[in-house]
């Protein structure tokens, strides 16, 4: 028998008849055994070691021999819950998602209440767009998140993800959201402002009204104000007139409260990208400059670049581009944006950047270059096909390649109803105004997606648009002005002016 068929027969059996932590045993190993068992052990810690520093494939292979071993249900029920997770990430990583579902499942067996590894099995699900088994085990995950090891750590993205998914399920993503809720959830210790909003808006409909001030209470961010503003359903909950919800004032208290934890930690992470952020709504775009050169600065020093963490530095250098380019210095936002590639190469973040910089390319009329960019990024998800799909057709059709465009708009077209506004931008750039109208009052009428178009109507600061979203930029301006579409926003909600930017710079 070869040793990557072991394993596996070893795991089935040890699903099938269970493993020493489903008995009614307590899981530790006596004294005397456990001596014993301290080489085999360490050889399992040192495959840990070989995970940690990323040599995945040397790592899954050493797993796979170790846990074959029978002195694997000999050991402790934690360590056999600790080996197997890792054991499960280095089956994902080499795209083994069927032996990463088996070796989760003896994780869970072992250690049934540890939220990390149910956490695990979300990611492992997600690998394989097994969305609704993923939405289950995050509900188990949030359950048994322990605060003491840092809580529940799904990223925002992951998380946001799956919400959307059960965006035809409000019964599932209210008891979803409410459970990242109660978590408590607080992704790279900021609140995730966003998805809260939606949670309130939830409950509203769901005529939840005495849970509406709690949400509330965790929402203090400039956007996610406007939004809290801009929709009715949140008139009986607000004081549009009170400092607390004025998005302005927020922007300045958050930039504030991220600014003296950047001062006393010196954080390496979120913080830094969330300053860098607040910077841009506020316009402050030579200052984010200055302030992301010391991250241009680290990728010259390799442990530099590690130490502040490639996802964090990769996003601090779109930021720096997008500052630089609304400053008029768009070659160096193409650099910068090309760094920012180059260090999100081994990072969830790789396509993002991927995508930053095919949208300049295009908007700066580098059509080519922006399809050869874009050759690079796999689509792991519907949604994310569609992004990709999106940012085709554009450079295609700056490059006059009808052949391209048209294949990029029958995946948007097709996806019109699960991601309208991604094909709304199609109506866009086409000057469609009929159809974009119709598409923009239909996101209006969307309990789930109206807030976020209110939130882009808004009357904010621009920046001149970039030659390649001009046309687009023009035709939004005038479907906006619209008397069907004024008629809607002033049915569900209201436009205020507000003196930042908002999500569209040039909107």
């Amino acid at each position: 028998m070869t040793c990557a068929r072991l394993p596996l027969a070893f795991l089935l059996a040890a699903l099938v008849a269970g493993t020493p932590a489903c008995s009614n045993d307590t899981g530790s190993t006596p004294t005397g055994v456990s001596n014993s068992l301290a080489p085999y052990k360490a050889q399992l810690e040192a495959a840990m070691r070989t995970a940690r520093v990323g040599n995945q494939g040397l790592a899954l292979s050493e797993f796979m021999r170790l846990l074959s071993d029978p002195r694997f249900e000999r050991i402790d029920a934690a360590d056999r819950g600790r080996f197997a997770e890792m054991a499960a990430w280095s089956a994902m990583s080499n795209g083994k998602q069927d032996l990463a579902q088996l070796c989760i499942r003896v994780a869970l067996a072992a250690t049934p209440k540890a939220g990390n590894v149910w956490l695990t099995r979300v990611y492992i699900d997600m690998s394989q767009e097994r969305l609704d088994d993923a939405t289950d085990h995050l509900l188990q995950a949030a359950r048994f998140a322990d605060p003491s090891t840092g809580g529940l750590t799904i990223e925002l993205r992951n998380a946001d993800y799956l919400q959307y998914h059960l965006r035809d399920q409000p019964q599932r993503r209210l008891a979803l959201l409410k459970a990242l809720f109660n978590a408590p959830w607080k992704p790279d210790d900021l609140e995730p402002s966003r998805i809260w909003v939606q949670l309130a808006a939830m409950q509203v409909d769901a005529g939840l009204g005495k849970d509406v001030a709690a949400t509330l209470a965790r929402i203090d961010t400039p956007l996610e104000l406007v939004e809290l503003r801009s929709d009715k359903r949140f008139d009986a909950y607000i004081d549009r007139k009170d400092a607390r919800y004025d998005p302005l004032q927020s922007l300045h208290r958050h930039q504030a409260r991220v600014a003296a934890v950047i001062a006393k930690e010196r954080p390496i992470d979120a913080m830094l990208s969330e300053y860098a952020a607040m910077l841009l709504l506020a316009g402050r775009d030579e200052e984010a400059v200055v302030f992301t050169q010391p991250m241009v600065d680290l990728t010259h020093r390799k442990e530099g670049a590690i130490a502040l963490g490639d996802d964090w530095l990769s996003q601090l250098l779109a930021y720096r581009a997008w500052a630089q380019s609304w400053l008029g210095r768009n070659e160096q936002a193409l650099d910068t944006l090309a760094l920012a590639v180059q260090v999100a190469a081994k990072t969830d973040m790789h396509r993002d950047r991927l995508m930053d910089l095919a949208g300049l390319q295009t908007a700066l009329g580098q059509g080519s270059a922006a399809l050869a960019t874009l050759a690079e990024a796999a689509p792991l998800s519907t949604a994310d096909d569609t992004w990709q799909a999106l940012a085709r057709f554009n450079a295609a059709r700056e490059t006059g390649d009808a052949e391209t465009a048209a294949a990029a708009r029958a995946v948007l077209h097709a996806q019109r109803d699960a991601y309208p506004s991604h094909y709304l931008e199609v109506l866009l750039a086409e000057d469609r105004q009929d159809d974009a109208a119709a598409v923009l009052i239909g996101l209006l009428r969307s309990p789930h997606d109206r807030g976020i178009a209110l939130t882009a109507l808004q009357d904010y600061k621009r920046h001149p648009s970039l030659p390649g979203n001009a046309g687009a930029d023009n035709t939004w301006r005038a479907v906006k002005q619209r008397a069907d579409v004024q008629a809607e926003v002033a049915r569900v909600g209201r436009i205020e002016r507000y003196a930042m930017h908002g999500y569209y710079a040039a909107r």
